[in-house]
């Protein structure tokens, strides 16, 4: 006789895929977390950032349920929230950013293209966290307005004009 819960197997079988699901996603989102945690840290405590976030994902693998939405952006969410955590933590922005700290400084990159990425890094650090946090969601995970709208609990009206006015301050702050 089965119960409501399902027979022991059932329940491994399901545990398993939903493993196997959550390993496949968190695999996509690794890169773009990251990308997202080099939007507000530098290299090595992105790095701390996003491992802290990977774990916490894994972790709460068991308390997804499918019928309060897709499993992506909720892990989406549970990793930026772990970043979110991280650099509240740390408690600080960087005000400048050092040439040594870009992934691009090296013998081969083109000077022009190292100082426009000072400039946006420098004027990341300038905007506010909420600000810098849209742009983030858009550019380091690649985020609809639609999905980062799921995750930050507004509508995607609202998203977009965020994100049109977080562009227009970072515009502002690149050309002073």
């Amino acid at each position: 006789m089965v119960g409501k819960a399902g027979t022991a197997s059932e329940i491994t079988r399901t545990t398993a895929t939903l493993d196997a699901n959550v390993a496949r996603v968190m695999e996509d989102l690794h890169p773009k977390l990251f990308r997202y945690a080099r939007f507000r840290l530098e290299r090595p405590e992105a790095e701390d950032a996003t491992s802290t976030a990977m774990e916490r994902m894994w972790r709460a693998r068991r308390r997804y349920r499918p019928q309060r939405g897709r499993l992506e952006p909720w892990l989406q969410a549970v990793g930026i929230n772990a970043i979110r955590d991280e650099v509240r933590r740390r408690f600080r922005r960087p005000a400048t950013v050092q040439i040594h700290d870009l992934d691009l400084a090296d013998q081969r990159a083109d000077p022009d293209l190292v100082s426009q990425i000072i400039d946006v890094r420098r004027a990341l650090a300038v905007l506010s966290a909420s600000d810098a946090e849209l742009i983030g969601c858009r550019y380091g995970l690649g985020m609809s307005n639609e999905a980062i709208a799921l995750v930050m609990k507004q509508t995607p009206g609202a998203i977009a004009t965020a994100m049109h006015r977080a562009l227009n301050r970072l515009r502002a702050e690149v050309t002073r």
